[in-house]
Formats: C-alpha cells, sequence, structure tokens
C-alpha cells in the first residue's frame, strides 16, 4: 500500500519509532521511503507524489478514510499506543482497535486479530 504523506522522513520516522514497522530504506529519486515486518521490501510506501508539505484532502472527498494493521496482542497494541502518545499522536480507544491519524492525516486502527 501507498500512503501519501507531507513529509517522507517525518512519516518514516513515526510508522517506525512509534508504531513499529522496520524502516526498509529511502528512495530520495522517488520520493518515498518504506517500512515493513519481518524485513519484507515494503508493506507501505510513504511518499510525497503529491509534494512535499501537501495538504490533506479535504473533509468528505473521496479516498481512504483509514486502515486496519493487526498487532500480535494485547500487549503490543498497548505498547504502540505508549509510543504514539509519547509521540504527540492522540489516540482514540475503538470496539476493536485504537484510532490514530499520521501527521499527514491519514487514518490508521491498530487492533487485535
Amino acid at each position: 500500500m501507498h500512503l501519501y504523506v507531507r513529509n517522507v522522513p517525518e512519516a518514516v520516522k513515526l510508522y517506525t519509532e512509534a508504531v513499529g514497522f522496520g524502516d526498509m530504506g529511502f528512495a530520495p529519486s522517488f520520493m518515498m521511503g518504506m517500512v515493513s515486518v519481518a524485513r519484507y521490501h515494503h508493506h507501505i510506501g510513504l511518499n510525497s507524489w503529491m509534494g512535499e508539505g501537501a495538504l490533506p484532502p479535504p473533509p468528505g472527498s473521496r479516498g481512504l478514510r483509514h486502515f486496519s494493521i493487526v498487532l500480535r496482542d494485547a500487549a503490543e497494541l498497548e505498547r504502540a499506543v505508549s509510543r504514539l502518545n509519547r509521540a504527540g499522536i492522540l489516540t482514540e480507544p475503538l470496539d476493536g482497535g485504537v484510532f490514530f491519524r499520521d501527521p499527514s492525516r491519514n487514518g490508521i486502527l491498530l487492533r487485535l486479530p
């Protein structure tokens, strides 16, 4: 999956340090960072193809509302939420998981299997 982000290094830092993905590298010529689990080339591409610093789409526009990341267990979910909160990211408990928005306003639901 590829996500438009306002700043690739900022997004890679959040998805690796707070969410827990591995950093699979940055392709400056493509304006894309890659994160994954288990050393796969990338599960999520984080790109600024809409322009560095681009604003998120306006409310009500077509597009991805959110996606889910399934975590291994409740302890992993608690650790991820703690890291997100330390990073200044607001989280919202929902039935079946915890919702947050990355700095580019992409919605993510962390949930259990």
